[in-house]
């Protein structure tokens, strides 16, 4: 985990996480529990929501995951 906070810290977050619509975490479990831990400097992160396929909720009317 120091090692993953050391690369954030001076690379940033170089790949998005990836969730589903509803907000479940599919992706990045380590990435948010490093920069969590890093603090409000690194208060937000990149990821890429998949569609719900409920196409008026905003999140995309492509298939489910």
């Amino acid at each position: 985990m120091d090692e993953l906070k050391q690369l954030l810290k001076v690379n940033g977050q170089e790949m998005p996480a990836v969730a589903t619509a509803d907000g479940t975490l599919l992706n990045g479990n380590r990435r948010l529990t490093a920069l969590t831990e890093l603090g409000d400097n690194f208060g937000f992160m990149e990821v890429v929501i998949l569609p719900s396929g409920d196409p008026t909720d905003g999140y995309g009317e492509g298939a489910a995951p």
